[in-house]
């Protein structure tokens, strides 16, 4: 039996590939031409370039109308690849695709950024497996979280929590900042990939004698 449903993943998508959403009017009109929450952004941008000493690899995920070129225009990049699944934000630079579904080669990449995307993805869990199988082991991804938000729309996740959650997927807190008003607080996080996606860490630990699922990077304080 398949782990999935077909037409309920149809329904899902079809909320991202029927969307008339512009970003770029919105950025113009509400951020005076920036993404929302471009400062802690682009210090994360920075932290991690100097980690990875230029030139390096982006993929700039849910990129809409376009931002990447101006965001990294001083910096050094060998290659820089925009992906959008909404054929109606899609530019005609930017690759078709989706977070659960990455159409690149394993480790194809050392620095992802999934601004302001992050909260709308249909499954998170396929998304960081993704994020991992793409990103080189040392490479750094940059993602956005949203902690409180008024707006029914969002998903929200309690943003210590997430950082442990990230740990199951491969992936080390580096760095991480707090922006926005109080009515849609969002964090910003910049983490390192240490570890390729090992799927024991999914597993439950239980103890019955012995510790079932152990894993002893995870479960070492349990013997």
């Amino acid at each position: 039996m398949k782990s999935y449903d077909e037409k309920t993943i149809e329904l899902l998508n079809s909320t991202i590939l029927n969307d008339e959403f512009n970003d770029e009017q919105q950025n113009k009109e509400a951020y005076g031409g920036l993404m929302s929450g471009e400062r802690i952004m682009n210090d994360l941008i920075l932290k991690a370039g100097n980690v990875l000493r230029e030139p390096f690899t982006i993929l700039n995920i849910g990129a809409g109308q376009g931002t990447t070129e101006r965001i990294f225009e001083d910096s050094a990049v060998e290659d820089l690849y925009d992906m959008e699944p909404c054929l109606t934000r899609k530019t005609d630079n930017a690759i078709e695709g989706w977070c659960e579904n990455i159409p690149a080669e394993v480790r194809a990449f050392n620095l992802i950024l999934c601004w302001g995307v992050l909260c709308f993805v249909r499954s998170l869990p396929e998304t960081l497996v993704q994020f991992n199988r793409v990103l080189k082991t040392g490479g750094f991804l940059i993602v956005d979280t949203v902690a409180y938000t008024t707006m029914p729309l969002a998903q929200t996740v309690n943003p210590d929590c997430f950082v442990r959650y990230m740990s199951m997927f491969g992936f080390t807190l580096y760095d991480r900042a707090g922006f926005g008003p109080e009515y849609h607080n969002r964090v910003g996080f910049l983490f390192k990939k240490t570890e390729d996606f090992n799927p024991a860490r999914m597993r439950m630990p239980q103890s019955t004698g012995e510790i079932k699922n152990y894993l002893v990077e995870r479960d070492w304080y349990l013997k």
